[in-house]
């Protein structure tokens, strides 16, 4: 024991030596000067808080200059480069603050506290201009990952295909628009890269995230050649209810502007679904098998039955078409050309066999309502087409029906079966 007694004695007396007479004299002198500052509750001079100069301030100036720091460090802004889009939030929308709170009480007992070596040490260091209080930061990480990915789901494009539209008989080509999917999580380890590198000036931050682009799928210039008539029709629906009208032209109105891709599937339920109030459709008669009842959506199978006959004067692959007959005749067509649909049940599809996109131009209103399917017409024009329809009477009011497709090309005319129909007589509840 006396032995360690002895080695600490001599350690602390070559301490005592390396520090002169001349040193402790400075040191009681600057001691002196800051006790002098002390009593006057400010910072001593040549002290700086990042790039500022503190000296001379009093415990309130050094928070406000400390509070106006952190106000413009949380205004720094995170810029995510995403393709053409930047997206911008700031850094206090994550809750950027202060890792200390006692900076200001740091820098006023810079030289008051502690032994008289380090005293005289942090004097000197602030006269020679060395003295800096460098802030730390803390965040909320969960806020960050967050605020991050809302934004990025913000600023990501949904792709749109390019639509045609008539100005008269002009057709009108409206330019598609690139999707864009951002990797959030890209973007976050990048940010947070930023925000943890030592050295970071504080300045607003830039990264670059992964995108994912989808470009339409639509030729533009296909579109504009989409000027020819490939099939029309129209049926009257004049004597109906108010009811069935409203439902004739909401769901006329809703497939109306559709461009059907080459070798896409047009689904008409898809497009006038859901059937409430809300999508604007009313109470009026409807089959319900055999049946006709009271139904939010009467009245929508004639909509489905005008488009049918357009899809088949434009002579779309029959294999491609999906078509249900009503259990009940119709009077607005004769048997074998109309189309029934029922959610849940019956759709009326077909595909686009051409290799250039259509467009379905509809129209209802007056009592009538008009389905004109536009595209780029590739038929011989000499081709004639027709169509008819065999039926044959089984009694009790059932009749059977078959369409055929007649087509006739330099004098030459085939005749195929189209589809085959079966109805039953139509009550009331």
């Amino acid at each position: 024991m006396r032995k360690l007694n002895l080695i600490r004695g001599i350690v602390v007396l070559g301490v005592a030596l390396a520090f002169t007479k001349a040193d402790v004299a400075l040191a009681e002198e600057n001691a002196k000067n800051t006790s002098d500052n002390n009593s006057q509750g400010v910072v001593c001079d040549g002290v700086f808080f990042e790039n500022e100069n503190i000296g001379g301030k009093t415990k309130e100036q050094v928070e406000e200059v400390i509070n106006t720091y952190l106000t413009q460090v949380q205004a720094k802004t995170i810029t995510i480069k995403a393709d053409s889009k930047d997206i911008t939030y700031k850094l206090g929308d994550f809750d950027f603050q202060l890792e200390d709170n006692n900076y200001a009480d740091t820098a006023i007992n810079l030289g008051r506290k502690g032994n008289l070596i380090s005293r005289y040490k942090d004097v000197t260091d602030a006269k020679n201009g060395k003295k800096l209080i460098k802030a730390g930061f803390a965040y909320d990480t969960e806020k960050l990952k967050t605020v991050t990915e809302s934004n990025c789901k913000e600023g990501e494009t949904k792709m749109k295909e390019p639509t045609l539209s008539f100005e008269g008989s002009s057709p009108v080509v409206t330019p598609g628009v690139n999707g864009i999917e951002i990797d959030a999580g890209d973007a976050l380890t990048k940010v947070t890269e930023k925000i943890k590198d030592k050295n970071w000036d504080k300045s607003n931050i830039t990264v670059e995230a992964k995108t994912k682009v989808t470009k339409p799928t639509i030729d533009e210039s296909s579109l504009k050649e989409c000027t020819s008539v490939l099939g029309e029709f129209s049926t009257n629906y004049s004597g109906s209810d108010a009811g069935r009208n409203k439902n004739i032209e909401r769901a006329t109105a809703l497939v109306n502007g559709t461009c059907v891709k080459p070798g896409e599937e047009f689904s008409i339920l898809s497009k006038i679904r859901p059937f409430t109030y809300k999508n604007g459709y009313r109470d009026a008669d409807s089959y319900q098998g055999d049946k006709i009842v009271k139904a939010i959506g009467g009245g929508i199978c004639q909509v489905s039955t005008t488009l049918y006959n357009a899809v088949l004067k434009a002579e779309f692959d029959n294999s491609g078409i999906t078509r249900r007959c009503h259990s009940g005749e119709v009077h607005y067509v004769k048997e074998s050309f109309d189309a029934m649909i029922a959610d849940g049940s019956s759709d009326f599809k077909f595909k686009n066999t051409y290799s250039t996109p259509i467009y379905i131009k509809s129209v209802a209103g007056g009592g009538v309502v008009k389905f004109t399917i536009y595209g780029k017409e590739t038929r011989d024009p000499s081709r004639k087409v027709s169509f008819e329809n065999a039926v044959q009477d089984l009694g009790g009011g059932k009749k059977t029906a078959q369409l055929y497709k007649v087509v006739t090309v330099n004098g030459s005319t085939t005749r195929t079966k189209i589809n085959e129909s079966r109805y039953s007589p139509k009550t009331s509840e």
